[in-house]
């Protein structure tokens, strides 16, 4: 059976409980920042980079912007 790719392209955020599902599917903790209250994923399939937050009570994923040198 295939290995289902991540769907990292089609979002930019995400909210409630389908955080969980995509962090459980697709993510990998790489840091937590207490202070802000921020938790850093990167995805195990594309390696784009997103942080996990709790805004008005809802917890939601953003995706980080990525730069990349040329």
């Amino acid at each position: 059976m295939a290995e289902t790719e991540c769907a990292c392209a089609n979002f930019e955020r995400l909210e409630g409980s389908a955080v969980q599902i995509y962090v459980a599917l697709y993510l990998e903790e790489t840091g937590v920042d207490e202070k802000a209250g921020k938790t850093y994923y990167v995805c195990k399939h594309c390696g784009r980079p997103w942080t996990q937050e709790i805004v008005v009570g809802k917890t939601t994923l953003t995706r980080m912007e990525t730069e990349y040198n040329v």
